[in-house]
């Protein structure tokens, strides 16, 4: 039986002794029943979740794990890009191919800036303004929590499961 279901027979089972349509001393042992079902229900859910918790820990270690060999192997390969590119230049070697290989440099032009501060001092027209405005959740909530009255905003009291 699923849980919501053993949740519609015991909500069922107290409407029915609230209208009186049983003796409150036999739906007693049906509520009874009914609680150790839900109960063990509640346990074995309970435990899937403590269960994938501990999965979603272990694969939140897997992909640190991941990021680091990640960020490792790109680190190495910036490296051997610039040797390989310096010791190519170094003899005047533009072109090479191999049977597995082909390398060739191709040029590019990128700006290098040696003062940002200056540069926007003295050329404010050659920058842009980038600006994010995000409403302060903790200042807002300690005005409403003083019984100031915010406008789209209000308190919502949650009831959060804790499982140990």
């Amino acid at each position: 039986m699923k849980l919501y279901e053993i949740t519609d027979i015991y909500n069922g089972v107290l409407e029915a002794i609230e209208n009186e349509e049983c003796s409150a001393e036999s739906m007693a042992e049906a509520l009874a029943v009914i609680e150790d079902d839900f109960e063990n229900k509640v346990d074995a859910i309970a435990c899937m979740i403590k269960g994938l918790n501990a999965s979603i820990a272990g694969i939140k270690a897997e992909e640190d794990a991941l990021k680091k060999r990640r960020g490792s192997a790109e680190k190495r390969a910036d490296w051997l890009r610039g040797y390989l590119s310096s010791e190519m230049l170094a003899i005047g070697k533009k072109k090479l191919e191999t049977p597995r290989n082909k390398l060739s440099f191709i040029p590019s032009v990128s700006v290098f800036i040696d003062d940002e501060l200056e540069l926007k001092a003295m050329h404010p027209e050659l920058t842009t303004v980038k600006t994010v405005v995000t409403p302060d959740k903790n200042a807002i909530k300690a005005e409403l929590k003083k019984g100031v009255h915010i406008n789209g905003a209000y308190l919502v009291e949650k009831q959060n499961l804790q499982i140990k």
